[in-house]
């Protein structure tokens, strides 16, 4: 039994998430730092460490559910993966997911400025916890990558 992996994708650090086997509860998992095409490289070798049957992608979508500068940047960060990886991908809202992750960590009393990269991991794990979560729901399977542009 597989994985799913969650990834909050950003211009400096991706965050990484991993599900249980049982695909209930998400973790914070790594991060990897965005160097450009490598990062393909070292989540290829993620997805088959760690057996993960499908990637969770978190799209920033505006506040009124538009795209943002990032947005096209993650849509672009996904065609790509598409072109190296034979699992399935799935996107879904990330809005406040950082907003939370941060909260989360005020709340433990850790600081956010020199712990960045658990912001990012946190996010990650908030992004596929969303979409586990969303699966028992009635209609509730979040949109494959695939899906036409309308769907996001």
């Amino acid at each position: 039994m597989g994985r799913l992996m969650g990834i909050d994708y950003g211009d400096k650090r991706i965050g990484i998430a991993l599900s249980d086997e049982l695909k209930i509860i998400a973790s914070p998992y790594k991060v990897i730092i965005n160097n450009g095409d490598n990062i393909f490289d070292e989540i290829l070798r993620e997805i088959k460490e760690n057996n993960v049957e499908a990637l969770i992608v978190g799209m920033p979508l505006s506040m009124s559910g538009g795209d943002t500068k990032q947005t096209i940047k993650v849509r672009e960060f996904v065609d790509k993966l598409k072109k190296v990886i034979d699992i399935g991908i799935f996107i879904i809202d990330e809005r406040l997911t950082t907003a939370e992750a941060m909260r989360t960590m005020h709340f433990k009393g850790e600081k956010i400025r020199h712990n960045k990269h658990k912001v990012d991991m946190i996010s990650a794990s908030l992004i596929l916890q969303t979409y586990l979560d969303s699966r028992g729901k009635v209609g509730g399977y979040p949109k494959h990558s695939n899906d036409s542009e309308e769907d996001f």
